[in-house]
């Protein structure tokens, strides 16, 4: 199960990295157009199909390291600060991705539609900085969970 948790956690990181770098960059290839937001949206649904495969795989990890730790701990996840806030970045991702992301109008294929507020871009893009930035150390807290507990 520790395989499959950390496998899982590390493609989490990795498919919500591209996520990023495809709202961060790829975007900005297509042409801007300020009444329609953007003439082309194929960025956003990449940047919507990694951020789903990420909630996916963290699921999977999530339920993986419930298995584990019911084995191996008795069931007390919480004891270790790596649990804590794994839950939490599991929380924070269950937000982001189905609230600001999927259900987002930048989905619409009306190209007449408003604008977005630019709240809920700016809410969206720095929740998601942070959940990325929460993984980082989430991951290094993980490996040293891991060092203390599974290599003596």
């Amino acid at each position: 199960m520790l395989f499959i948790h950390a496998c899982c956690m590390m493609m989490f990181f990795i498919f919500l990295s591209a996520g990023v770098g495809v709202a961060r960059y790829l975007k900005n290839r297509f042409k801007h157009n300020r009444k329609t937001q953007y003439t082309s949206r194929s960025w956003v649904s990449i940047h919507s199909i990694t951020a789903l495969v990420a909630l996916l795989l963290a699921s999977v990890g999530i339920a993986a390291s419930f298995f584990m730790v019911e084995r191996v701990r008795d069931g007390s996840h919480f004891q270790s600060v790596h649990g804590i806030v794994g839950c939490m970045l599991y929380i924070l991702t269950c937000v982001v991705v189905p609230l600001f992301g999927t259900t987002s109008p930048l989905l619409s294929l009306d190209t007449n539609e408003e604008p977005l507020p630019v709240i809920y871009i700016k809410l969206h893009r720095w929740l998601g900085y942070g959940l990325w930035f929460g993984l980082i150390f989430n991951l290094v807290l993980g490996y040293l969970t891991w060092n203390r507990l599974y290599t003596k």
